[in-house]
């Protein structure tokens, strides 16, 4: 439902903004993915860690958890609105009013989504995945009337980014009622962090350079193809966020299965696993990248109008590209539970400086095209780089 909210979303908006402002939309998202994957490395993953523990230091631990996440989102949201209120000031020119803008609405966004980020996941720990799923259908609704009322109205790109923040704002909603937190002491709220800082620190790490070549990359695309190479890159990007919604999906429940198989099954059950898990996203998602593949120019119409007619190629790119993650996704996942996080952060470095050379000369030979065949290519340099670190590990753990 997400997934389908996120398109509904970005085709209503692309439909009723200028292409400048919605590449301020695809730049705010790349921020906001940028520090969702910090986000993720400090709170989600550890808060994960800790729901294996036994009842009743897990609860207590979730709680505690609850409020060292709001502290976390809301320390990120000054430091947004900080360097966005630098740059207006240093960036007058309105040819670069849309970098502005996006670093502007990041922090809103960033606000909304990392708290139902962190929300969603607390209701899969709290064993409600029925209330999850009303959560979301309730984001899906809120967002989809603010993106209509946009296109009727023409409500600007302020507007727009509402569509996101009273979706989530519905969302958190349905969150809080079904699962309230406690209060806890400020000692346990540090605490839950500082027992896992470790692995928080080498996993932001490896975050840095993920984000150059995989959510974020669209910040390297607006740098070096401008604007229209960002909003064409966001369009094709939308056509294929269904994959990332089932990937993310099953990554909720993949990262505590995979840990149980470790404990119980050794190496070889870790392993069974994470050939399991590989499976199931190629199948959920293989069926869907194959339809839009086929019909490429039927679908980029549907949803977006004549606004980006011509740009088939790079949805078709993308979309491979996409295909890739659903194998390396379980690759990361077999590297973290394992806790080979210096292994990781050696792979993520090696792809995102490929990611940065190949998108600054294909995207100045070929455009917006040359922006999605980098990105396909730096997915397989991942790939190859994971295979080998995922053997590497392995060998390490095992010895």
């Amino acid at each position: 439902m997400q997934g389908v909210a996120n398109i509904a979303f970005n085709a209503l908006l692309a439909r009723s903004l200028q292409k400048s402002q919605f590449a301020s939309v695809g730049l705010a998202f790349g921020i906001y993915f940028f520090l969702l994957g910090i986000h993720r490395a400090q709170v989600v993953l550890p808060f994960i860690l800790d729901g294996g523990l036994p009842e009743p230091e897990r609860s207590r631990k979730a709680e505690a958890w609850w409020w060292f996440n709001a502290l976390f989102i809301g320390v990120m949201v000054l430091l947004l609105v900080a360097v966005a209120a630098v740059l207006r000031l240093a960036m007058p020119d309105p040819a670069q009013a849309w970098v502005v803008d996006a670093v502007h609405y990041s922090a809103l966004v960033t606000a909304a989504l990392c708290m139902a980020e962190f929300g969603r996941r607390w209701l899969y720990q709290h064993g409600k995945p029925i209330v999850a799923a009303c959560a979301s259908l309730a984001y899906l609704v809120t967002g989809a009337i603010v993106a209509v009322m946009v296109l009727l109205i023409q409500g600007g790109l302020g507007m727009g980014i509402a569509t996101w923040v009273l979706g989530t704002t519905t969302f958190m909603t349905v969150v809080i009622i079904a699962a309230p937190p406690r209060f806890v002491s400020l000692a346990e709220i540090g605490g839950v962090w500082w027992s896992h800082r470790n692995f928080a620190f080498w996993q932001t790490l490896t975050h840095l350079p993920y984000a150059i070549y995989n959510n974020s990359v669209v910040l390297l695309i607006g740098a070096f193809g401008g604007p229209v190479a960002a909003a064409t890159f966001t369009a094709a990007r939308t056509l294929n966020s269904p994959v990332l919604s089932v990937v993310s999906a099953v990554d909720l429940l993949d990262k505590p299965r995979a840990a149980r198989a470790l404990v119980s099954d050794g190496l070889r059950g870790l392993k069974s696993s994470i050939v399991r898990t590989r499976r199931l996203l190629v199948f959920l998602n293989g069926i869907y990248l194959a339809l839009l593949l086929l019909f490429t120019g039927p679908i980029l119409k549907l949803a977006f109008g004549e606004r980006y007619a011509g740009h088939e190629m790079e949805v078709r790119a993308l979309a491979v590209a996409f295909f890739l993650i659903c194998l390396n996704q379980p690759s990361e996942t077999m590297l973290i539970v394992l806790r080979a996080s210096r292994t990781m952060f050696l792979t993520r470095l090696c792809a995102a400086v490929s990611a940065v050379v190949a998108i600054f000369t294909l995207s100045r030979a070929f455009g917006p095209l040359g922006c999605t065949g980098a990105i396909v290519l730096v997915q397989v340099i991942n790939l190859a780089c994971l295979s080998f670190g995922e053997r590497y590990a392995a060998r390490k753990w095992a010895g």
